[in-house]
């Protein structure tokens, strides 16, 4: 296992070509940010979970022709339930907390209540509603926590990712889409925040319009919420972290890998915002991929943040996990496999989907399990008792303070 306590500073001035939007509410700050330095020279090395936690909790999702699982896509675990989002079979299902399935959440079409594609999913867990980013639609479909359609909100730009935010509204990230109507001086925004009562939208964090979203290797999950009133967005470009909220929209952490990958880093961006890059050419391996670590996922978990990288030219894969609290991280490094070794009950290891209070939400396919050797005689029945083609099992993992 390898452990490295990354090193911290703070950073004043905005890097790489990141444009502050208008004044509107919230306020965007140009104050300090802490940055964490990974080192990506280092030899590969895995992390051991008894580092990160305490205790491994398994449920197994009931299978049946209505809850059929393809592929999870998302999972957001609530206090009686476990919400699963599945996109490429255009399902949102309900799980109770011990698998139980309790329904779905809406349905394919074009007619009342129904949507044409999933692209994400949020949750006010305080007002029980579900909120659906139909991307082909241009709206926002809102359910309550048993599945039952109430109203719909019609947007006029494109997003990836939502989150919701207490005050009431939604954080959307843009994904260096193009939206027009929101374009200003040869930039255009990243992130819009939309009001769920006015409908009224707000753009922050501007972008050149000169990058596209087909040139950009699209992250796993970059929203993710921090408390009922933050959540944190990273922006692939330049590995910094925003936290965004009712008062402010503020860039919290900048990750470094080393001055190489910051030179290669700088010098991808420019290229972007010079060249118009084909998906081909960006496509791993290609000749024009990022040659430095590139955040795929963000989560963020009890005053912990939870973060995947991988460096496409290397096929280096990074999991980073720092604490906030106290400014200490430990990392893990490996080729073309997650950096993590499960040395509490011997099951395949997971990669963090969710969070919840102290909890970590993973996801293992059925079929993965057979490379598992359980250590727990629990573990051992409860993994005697699954077929291949089951729906996935979620991992709840409890978070611990690090040494």
């Amino acid at each position: 296992m390898y452990k490295s306590f990354c090193h911290f500073t703070i950073l004043s001035t905005m890097c790489f070509s990141i444009f502050f939007g208008s004044c509107n509410t919230p306020a965007e700050t140009n104050d300090a940010a802490v940055i964490i330095s990974v080192n990506s020279q280092t030899n590969d090395q895995k992390i051991k979970m008894s580092e990160l936690y305490s205790e491994l909790e398994y449920i197994k999702l009931e299978t049946t022709p209505e809850s059929l699982i393809a592929q999870v896509s998302k999972v957001i675990p609530l206090d009686t339930q476990l919400l699963i989002v599945d996109k490429e079979s255009s399902k949102i299902l309900l799980f109770d907390v011990k698998g139980k399935f309790m329904g779905t959440v809406g349905s394919k079409g074009v007619g009342v209540g129904e949507f044409i594609e999933i692209e994400d999913v949020a949750v006010d867990k305080q007002g029980e509603k579900i909120f659906v980013l139909d991307h082909s639609g241009k709206r926002i479909l809102i359910y309550d926590l048993k599945g039952n359609f109430a109203n719909d909100i019609k947007i006029d730009f494109i997003a990836h990712e939502i989150e919701y935010l207490e005050d009431g509204s939604l954080a959307c990230y843009c994904d260096y889409s193009a939206n027009e109507a929101y374009e200003k001086n040869k930039t255009r925004p990243n992130l819009i925040l939309l009001d769920l009562n006015s409908a009224e939208t707000h753009p922050f964090l501007y972008t050149p319009q000169s990058i596209s979203v087909q040139e950009v290797n699209s992250p796993f999950s970059a929203l993710s919420s921090h408390t009922p009133q933050y959540a944190f967005l990273f922006d692939i470009l330049t590995n910094s972290i925003y936290e965004i909220g009712q008062e402010r929209i503020k860039r919290t952490f900048v990750l470094n890998f080393g001055d190489e990958e910051t030179a290669n880093q700088k010098s991808y961006v420019r290229k972007l915002e010079e060249e118009q890059l084909t998906a081909e050419r960006i496509m791993p391996g290609a000749s024009d991929s990022p040659q430095y670590p590139v955040i795929t996922s963000l989560i963020s978990c009890n005053n912990f943040l939870f973060l995947n990288a991988i460096n496409y030219s290397t096929m280096d894969v990074y999991q980073i996990v720092y604490s906030v609290d106290d400014a200490k991280c430990i990392y893990g490094k490996a080729q073309k496999q997650f950096p993590i070794e499960n040395d509490i009950d011997g099951v395949v290891p997971f990669a963090p989907y969710a969070a919840y209070q102290s909890r970590i939400y993973g996801v293992i396919e059925s079929y993965q399990l057979a490379a598992s050797e359980p250590t727990n005689s629990k573990v051992a029945t409860f993994l005697a008792d699954i077929e291949e083609d089951d729906n996935p099992i979620i991992v709840m993992a409890e978070t611990k303070k690090i040494n």
